[in-house]
């Protein structure tokens, strides 16, 4: 009776050294899978199990596709390392020569090993930049390697789980600024572009706001409102006018140029007349460091002044310097306080953190129950990033029982306000997950919503969709757009399946995601 006789959850491995050469069917090894609960309880093979036979064992491959590591949330490696089972295949472990001299890996032979053969060697997670960027040097159209019609095989057993890396996994709750609109104005990237992709999410960094002016003039395209507004700014005699017109130079809006030096001057005259709105205005250019260099205590000391008469989410923010010890030691039970202070007036934002403090167990007793009331509360006024909280608590059964269309209902409202989050869930809910009808089109359509916002898993998403003709034609170059660019943005998945597939496309990605890893 053979092992696999026995055992009827077997995976077949061959060894294989890094120059090609592969050892005799009559060496094949059959080791024991086990059922991993983190996958939806899919067949997995312990890397341990895998170097106890296999001594100097690099990496798994099936054909020329490596096989990576299972991942969790955040993309990082479970633990203990595991890669999935392919049954009824037999799996080449690439082993390491022993010699004196290392071999150099020609560009020709890296692809063929891929990436994953430096991280499973090494135990080691790889790292990403997401926020560099690449120039593309694509001259001709993507050319398909011929291993393409195996991505199929070696990634469904990861990919096409309920809860991949790519997808929503349970996590800490969902949270914004509270004054979000003082974040600088920012460009998603651009999906139709094949320049290269510059993430904005530092761009408060590389604005350069213009020196302080003496005296205003009003752009020539300037609005009558404008010009009331600067009037009755200059006059000094209406606050809220002095608030407005900061508001125009840091939106850069009504035909104004944005200026953050300009916006905090008339902030601050508005501040110091004991005006909430403007003291809370300048506390938040001092915490995002627009126009000013960032002091978190400068922040305080102006959002006190507001909170202390009632400004709500003045309030908020001072629970999140407090949560956070951001110009003040790190106290959770204050935190609290602040945020009940503003709660009580009915923000949203204070309703949803304190959720996040019950989820989290920060500062009293972790209950997911009254987590989910506050997320609730919030919620019910509209506020995405609560609905996108109670959707996962549905999602996943947290202080509720499992609920896979309320939690597609709540993940909706989101979407439809321009969450991006929001709107790449439920793409991969239409798309992946059981307890959710199918609708591949559906999937598409959201994916793209969020992908161009910018979205790097939307991006993965839309490329997969677009490499598999589900929901949409094949189309090979639409994949390749897709995954080079989320590839660019640091997403590992598409990383490898570009150099897989597209190994003639971009050397200079190769480069760059050699290094990577």
């Amino acid at each position: 009776m053979t092992h696999q006789e026995t055992h009827s959850h077997v995976q077949a491995f061959r060894r294989v050294d890094e120059n090609g050469h592969s050892s005799t069917l009559s060496n094949i090894i059959h080791l024991v899978c086990h059922p991993d609960p983190s996958v939806s309880g899919k067949d997995i093979v312990l890397w341990d199990d895998i170097l106890a036979v296999f001594q100097n064992a690099l990496y798994v491959r099936s054909g020329t596709i490596a096989l990576p590591f299972l991942k969790g949330p955040n993309f990082k490696n479970l633990d203990p390392l595991r890669i999935a089972a392919i049954p009824g295949a037999t799996l080449d472990v690439v082993v390491k020569i022993q010699s004196t001299e290392k071999e150099q890996l020609s560009l020709e032979s890296f692809q063929k090993a891929s990436p994953d053969a430096t991280q499973q060697n090494n135990n080691t997670s790889p790292r990403s930049n997401s926020a560099s960027t690449i120039t593309n040097t694509v001259t001709t159209k993507p050319r398909r390697n011929p291993a393409a019609g195996l991505v199929e095989v070696a990634m469904d057993a990861y990919r096409n789980n309920d809860n991949p890396a790519f997808g929503p996994q349970p996590r800490g709750p969902q949270e914004i600024l509270e004054d979000s609109s003082l974040l600088p104005p920012s460009s998603p990237p651009s999906p139709a572009s094949n320049a290269s992709l510059k993430m904005t999410q530092n761009a408060n960094s590389n604005t350069q706001a213009s020196p302080p002016m003496d005296t205003i003039m009003p752009p020539s395209s300037s609005t009558r409102e404008f010009t009331q507004t600067m009037r009755s700014a200059i006059l000094g005699n209406k606050k809220d006018a002095q608030v407005s017109l900061g508001d125009m130079y840091k939106d850069g809006s009504q035909g104004v140029t944005l200026d953050y030096h300009q916006a905090m001057k008339y902030y601050l005259k508005a501040a110091e007349r004991g005006d909430p709105v403007g003291q809370r205005k300048v506390g938040a250019l001092y915490y995002h460091g627009l126009g000013v260099k960032q002091d978190f205590q400068a922040a305080m000391k102006w959002y006190r002044k507001a909170a202390d008469q009632g400004d709500a989410i003045a309030q908020c923010k001072i629970g999140t310097l407090y949560r956070n010890g951001e110009g003040v030691a790190q106290d959770y039970r204050q935190a609290i306080d602040w945020f009940y202070k503003a709660a009580e007036k009915n923000l949203a934002t204070a309703q949803n953190k304190i959720g996040a403090m019950y989820q989290e167990g920060l500062g009293l007793s972790k209950n997911n129950g009254q987590a989910m009331y506050w997320f609730r509360q919030a919620a019910d006024q509209g506020y995405a990033n609560a609905q996108i909280n109670v959707g996962y608590m549905y999602q996943f059964g947290v202080g509720v029982s499992q609920d896979y269309p309320q939690a597609m209902q709540w993940y909706q409202k989101a979407a439809a306000q321009g969450s991006a989050e929001a709107q790449h869930t439920v793409g991969y809910l239409f798309d992946r997950v059981r307890g959710v009808p199918r609708d591949f089109a559906q999937a598409m359509i959201w994916y793209r919503k969020a992908a161009d916002q910018g979205h790097v898993d939307a991006m993965y998403g839309a490329g997969l969709m677009y490499l598999e003709g589900r929901g949409v034609p094949v189309d090979r170059e639409k994949a390749y757009t897709w995954l080079r660019k989320a590839a660019e943005l640091g997403q590992e998945q598409a990383q490898r399946i570009v150099l897989q597939l597209y190994p003639d496309g971009v050397v200079e990605s190769v480069d760059k995601y050699k290094k990577q890893w």
